[in-house]
């Protein structure tokens, strides 16, 4: 039976907090979906590299189940050049 789960992003002092949250089939496809879903916010928003983003998830009694930590660091050469250094890491905490 689906369970709600919700994702809270934070990025640097702000918070995004999910009043929603969407019906998934237990937590491994709520960690999966998180991932995801933070990745995806990490390449949307570019301008926001250097910072770490983090997402809380948290089941519908509000409990945290885990959470879900990116940053991205990006080194560009000179105008015309090619990008010296990418680096993307991904860290999940079971709390």
């Amino acid at each position: 039976m689906p369970k709600r789960y919700f994702f809270d992003l934070v990025c640097g002092q702000r918070g995004a907090p999910d009043g929603d949250g969407i019906l998934l089939s237990d937590p491994g496809a709520a960690l999966k979906y998180g991932t995801r879903l933070l990745a995806e916010h990490l390449v949307a928003n570019a301008e926001e590299r250097g910072q770490q983003l983090t997402m809380n998830v948290r089941d519908a009694s509000g409990d945290m189940l885990f959470r879900l930590s990116m940053e991205m660091h990006v080194e560009m050469a000179a105008a015309g050049g090619t990008v010296t250094d990418y680096k993307m890491s991904a860290l999940t905490r079971t709390v």
